[in-house]
């Protein structure tokens, strides 16, 4: 029988029949069908013809069956035969009087198929044949275009084809703007990407936060703050908030940059917001804090990090360990090693030469050799870097002949020293006096292809100059000139000349160094400003050096605190204490922190007029500021104490604290914080109520400080921001009785109460789970006239979701929008995920419209949500709809939505696009984690893709990425289902071998595996060891062995096994029963199956899908259809859907018996369900029209 008379069979028996049905058992039907009557299906596969084929496109295109013309579609583009012109095809279609507007949405598709398959010329041809002939083109089919070029890295042609799409009036969204926008970034045409930004947004195309992001990102990179503070004017002005990429892009360039002041501000904003940082920003966080020298909040951040459930990796650890090395604190950092090899992440050699910079900087330089010879033996050479920073060790120790050691050992070791080297050997050379061989140094360091830079040349300028030898350090400024090495704004060049004419007292030449830099475009430092005003100092002439200054400030050049502490110093030699001081006051208003020898410089000049008091205060000011008073702080109060013993007011501090007279020592206390606050020194008057708030001494009841304050007569807007600083200060020390009892306070004293104080409150209950006192204390400030933002509603939000009161919390959302807080994209976050934990869609589709009513995007971490969710309940067709609207918007997924898409697509069985997936992220340069790495080889072992599982599990390996059981679980359950059993033994053994003892799940994979290749014996003796390695069976083990005993007719050991597990305290499951319950059915015992099925009710188990499904097949077998079909229906009254063994099993009982229409009903219901018939289904329907 020919496919076309099969067909007219199909038409003339079932004339309501839909071409998407003929399409399907073209399309679906499996490669090699077992009944020879279904061959005839293939007749048309077998002798493809394009006008067939378009044929079939048109009538699917009619019936709105869009994913089966595409797929016809598809065969026609890779297939030679079929692949003709867009002419061609065109005229083929204008023969057979095809409607305009399916003509266009055909080519609307077969552009999007032609990108899809890389064919990006036939693309542009079938595009400009729309064009040409005026047909509308879709919008999402471009942005597939722009993407594809994206990903290519052809920008030029992305940039092209965006114009193209303007010319032809092609609707612009925001997320082609966007797209193209980061392809202009790309090439580094910013000023460029900001115009079409402005341009779209004339057009009525706003900019999204992704497309603020990207232009954020590409200021930073090119260090243009103006233009970034533009951008985040203008993301303000359009009602965004900074997201966590954009906070995590902020954080990242400004501490690159050295810019510390804005990193802190950023990091007391997010704080202040409530945001919950995710891993890249905590990383951030921690390398920014590290940087500020703030270690103890660096490692807050990551112990905070933990509590999230967050995972550090790698550069977490690396940024931590760089902060503890900076701050000298070694044994920190050594604790931090330890735990990362304990969790067997990878140790890189980045993480090694911090450790032995740290060491080295500490004169520890054992300690330092000790962790090479470690990391040599973990497989990492020094680098060059190694080198260095050894040899840079020891030449702080002065040995210089050891570092020379090194360094002209490297080579030996088959590592060629860089510029750094070659400059630590110079500097070496140049402290001994060895200019000659520093000179030589300088010159092989040339023969060999290095460039000497600015770093070697001030060297050796240095060098010189602190020998007295100007004309020499002169000579090298002009090779520097000649050679094309500028003096940049970080040399010490200028400095150590400018340093050697001040110790020569030619304060003339030295001004003449700034003039000539000057002129020839390099400004000078604040290094180099330094070196004058010190210079002037030392002569004693403050008055010069504070000219030098204001000329410093005049320019823009901000001195630091060596530069205030030189000017202090000076004024201190000439007895100006006064000045002195003053100076101390403006440094520290200008934000620049005094250190130990700002302090000791001012103590000695106080001690050496004989101000004996003020001296001593500026003592208890540095300890009170937690600077350290070191040996020669206290050597310049010695002496003059022990001639002079009156104590002076601010030592009646200690000695009134020591000898119980707590009282007067509160008071002085709150006098110094009342100043502090009258010179709006926060930090400083903070920091005494920490001592007032930890000493026992001191604290007081709340009622008792008001009388304190009245005596000193201090007016109430001060005292309500004492009382505010008091309550955010018992909150930081977890007193949060102390801190409730000023809240108390405040309301009744009609104090203002800081809603960001409120919000460190409302934080700390969250951190410590403490969720119903984290509402009850909102409802306070509610209560309170508090003012109410959305972070601290969010996190109020955030609490009620944890404790399950979901209703709750959207209920709180409403009352707070009526009061005009509006939510933003973190609370509606909140919410989704609540919902999708719950799972309730009906309320998770209500606050996906409520977003879309109030303008908001999903973000990255909404799709992570929606994808995790949707996946863990099976609902996969959702997953794809998700995959095509991110990919739709063009979103930059993080690693964490990278990792949840692709664990989707494990699920939906699409390898080639998880894959596509995984090099992407890499692409962008996003570091995969053992999540990501575990989904993709999850993804590979469903599809029976255990090479290629292999593979990626090596590259764990290499790049050091800790494999955990669950992936070696995966990879044995993906060679079990191969039936490779030796195979997944094999990696079982390789578990064990890392320390990873086999946990029941590694049995029942095994025990499963077996099974299916009819091993039963092996399967129940494998089972049984179990016990004797000390693994208790759990109910999945139980239920493989009466699996076993099933398929061998034993249903006496069967139910044996089912009593033994109760008595054992495991409770049998549905699964469970569903197993034997089967085995009854495939025998025909359907009355033991009934009776068991009973049981199960009796025991509170409901019966699901798979009971039914069974009772299904076994009525069918049994040749019971009719009573098959009652248990059909009885379905949906239970709550239950079949599925697609279900609908099989009845499909081909009613087919057997001859009842083909009731089998194709059934198969429509089927496809109507949204479920893929398979093999059997179309071998029972062809067998029916056959029969």
């Amino acid at each position: 029988m020919s496919t076309q008379k099969f067909y007219q069979r199909v038409k003339q028996r079932f004339p309501k029949r839909p071409i998407k049905e003929i399409a399907k058992l073209i399309s679906l039907f499996p490669p090699s069908p077992s009944p020879s009557s279904c061959s005839n299906f293939f007749n048309f596969k077998q002798s493809p013809n394009l006008e067939t084929h378009l044929a079939l496109v048109v009538d699917l295109l009619k019936s709105k069956e869009f994913a089966e013309a595409e797929n016809i579609l598809n065969a026609v583009v890779v297939t030679d035969g079929l692949r003709k012109p867009v002419s061609k095809l065109a005229s083929l279609l204008s023969e057979n009087h095809v409607k305009r507007k399916v003509m266009g949405k055909m080519f609307n598709m077969l552009f999007s198929v032609y990108v899809n398959n890389m064919r990006f010329n036939e693309a542009l041809q079938v595009f400009d044949y729309m064009k040409k002939g005026c047909f509308r083109i879709d919008d999402r089919a471009c942005m597939a275009y722009l993407l594809a070029m994206k990903r290519q890295r052809q920008y030029d042609s992305l940039f092209e084809f965006f114009h193209k799409m303007v010319e032809f009036n092609v609707k612009i969204t925001v997320y082609s703007m966007t797209v193209v926008v980061d392809g202009l970034c790309k090439m580094g045409e910013v000023c460029e990407a900001r115009k079409l930004v402005d341009e779209m947004a004339s057009k009525g195309v706003k900019p999204s936060d992704y497309t603020y992001n990207i232009l954020l990102q590409a200021y930073m990179k090119i260090q243009d703050f103006v233009a970034v503070m533009e951008v985040l004017r203008k993301m303000e002005k359009d009602g965004f908030d900074l997201n966590m990429t954009s906070y995590t892009l902020l954080i990242k360039g400004y501490s690159t940059f050295g810019d510390l002041v804005e990193v802190e501000r950023l990091f007391k904003e997010i704080e202040e917001k409530g945001i919950e940082p995710n891993v890249h920003l905590c990383t951030s966080m921690i390398s920014g804090y590290s940087k500020l020298g703030n270690v103890m909040k660096a490692f807050s951040m990551f112990v905070e990090m933990v509590e999230r459930g967050l995972i550090p990796d790698g550069h977490t650890y690396g940024a931590l360990i760089n902060g503890f090395c900076k701050a000298g604190l070694m044994q920190g950092a050594e604790v931090l090693l330890n735990e990362m090899q304990g969790k067997r992440i990878s140790i890189d050699r980045v993480i090694f030469n911090t450790m032995m910079d740290g060491y080295c900087k500490q004169g520890n330089v054992d300690e330092a050799l000790r962790l090479q010879t470690i990391m040599e033996g973990e497989g990492h050479q020094p680098d060059a870097n190694a080198y260095n920073i050894i040899a840079t060790g020891l030449r702080k120790l002065e040995l210089y002949d050891e570092a020379k050691m090194v360094l002209l050992s490297m080579v030996d070791r088959g590592v060629a020293p860089d510029t750094v080297s070659y400059t630590t050997l110079i500097d070496i050379y140049c402290k001994q006096g060895n200019f000659v061989e520093a000179k030589r140094a300088l010159i092989e360091m040339e023969t060999k292809g290095l460039k000497p830079n600015t770093a070697t040349y001030t060297t050796l300028v240095d060098g010189y100059c602190k020998l007295g030898k100007i004309v020499d350090a002169k000579r090298i400024l002009r090779v520097m000139e000649t050679e094309g090495v500028k003096p940049n704004t970080t040399t010490n060049s200028a400095c150590a000349l400018t340093d050697g004419y001040c110790k020569q007292g030619d304060f003339i030449e030295a001004k003449t160094v700034f003039s000539e830099i000057g002129t020839k475009g390099v400004k000078p430092n604040t290094v180099t400003y330094t070196a004058l005003i010190d210079g002037y100092c030392k002569v004693r002439n403050p008055a010069k050096a504070e000219k030098v200054l204001i000329e410093m400030e005049t320019k823009g050049v901000k001195p630091n605190t060596v530069t205030y502490t030189a000017l202090i110093d000076g004024c201190c030699k000439v007895g100006n204490i006064a000045k002195a001081i003053k100076i101390l006051i403006e440094m520290e208003t200008k934000g620049v922190n005094p250190n130990t020898v700002t302090y000791t410089a001012l103590i000695d000049g106080c001690c050496k007029v004989g101000n004996i008091a003020k001296a001593i205060k500026v003592l208890l000011e540095m300890e009170n500021k937690g600077v350290k008073p070191n040996a020669i702080t206290y050597n310049a109060l010695k002496m003059v104490i022990v001639r002079k013993m009156s104590i002076h007011t601010p030592l009646i501090l200690h000695r009134e604290c020591i000898s119980g007279k707590a009282d007067a020592a509160l008071k002085l206390f709150i006098e110094i914080i009342t100043q502090f606050k009258l010179l709006q020194k926060f930090a400083e008057a903070k920091s005494i109520l920490y001592t007032v708030a930890s000493d026992d001494s001191l604290r007081k009841p709340i009622s008792e400080i008001p009388s304190l304050l009245g005596e000193n007569r201090v007016e109430h807007k001060v005292m309500g921001k004492m009382f505010d600083m008091l309550f955010r200060v018992y909150v930081d020390s977890m007193r949060f009785k102390e801190a409730l009892e000023v809240f108390e306070y405040m309301k009744n004293g009609g104090f203002e109460i800081d809603d960001r104080s409120c919000m460190v409150y409302l934080l700390a209950m969250k951190r410590r789970k403490q969720y119903d006192s984290l509402v009850e204390f909102f409802e306070m400030m509610v209560e309170f006239d508090v003012r109410i933002t959305v972070y601290s509603m969010t996190m109020v939000i955030d609490g009620l979701c944890k404790v399950g009161e979901v209703s709750k919390a959207r209920k709180l959302m409403d009352e707070m929008v009526s009061k005009g807080v509006k939510p933003n994209v973190y609370t509606y976050n909140t919410l989704l995920d609540a919902c999708m934990k719950k799972p309730d869609f009906v309320a998770l589709k209500e606050i996906l419209m409520a977003m879309e009513k109030e303008g908001l995007d999903l973000d990255v971490t909404s799709y992570t949500l929606l994808i995790d969710g949707y996946c863990n309940i099976g609902n996969l067709k959702e997953v794809e709809r998700l995959f095509r609207e991110i990919e739709g918007k063009g979103i930059k997924p993080d690693v964490h939505l990278y990792t949840s898409m692709i664990s989707g697509c494990s699920k939906l069985g699409n390898v080639k696009k998880a894959f596509s997936l995984f090099d992407e992220m890499v692409e962008r340069g996003l570091v995969p984690n053992a999540h990501t790495y575990g989904a993709l080889i999850n993804c590979l072992c469903k599809a029976g893709q255990m090479q290629a599982a292999e593979v990626l599990l090596n590259e764990m390996q290499s790049k050091g990425i800790d494999i955990g059981p669950v992936i070696f679980n995966t990879m044995m359950d993906g060679y079990c289902k191969q039936g490779n059993i030796d195979e997944a033994w094999r990696l079982q053994k390789i578990m064990e071998g890392k320390g990873y003892e086999s946990d029941v799940y590694v049995y029942n994979i095994i025990a499963t595996g077996l099974c299916k290749l009819d091993r039963c014996e092996e399967a129940k003796t494998w089972l049984f060891s179990m016990v004797d390695r000390g693994v208790a069976p759990n109910e999945v083990a139980h239920t493989t062995l009466i699996s076993i005993y099933s398929k061998e007719g034993n249903f006496v050991e069967a139910k044996r096994t089912l009593r033994e597990m109760e008595t054992k305290g495991v409770k049998p499951n549905t699964a469970t029963y569903n197993t034997l319950i089967d085995g009854y059915c495939k025998k025909g015992m359907m009355k033991e199956a009934y009776k068991l099925k009973n049981v199960m009710e009796c025991k509170g188990l409901k019966p699901d899908l798979y009971t039914y499904t069974s009772l299904v097949h076994g009525e069918c077998i049994s040749g019971n259809v009719d009573d098959a079909l009652k248990l059909f229906n009885e379905m949906p009254r239970e709550g239950l859907v079949p599925n697609v063994v279900t609908y099989t099993a009845m499909i081909s009982g009613l087919s057997k018996e001859g009842r083909s229409d009731e089998a194709f009903r059934l198969y429509d219901e089927m496809i109507e369900a949204g479920l893929t018939p398979d093999a059997s289904a179309y071998s029972a329907l062809v067998g029916s029209l056959h029969g």
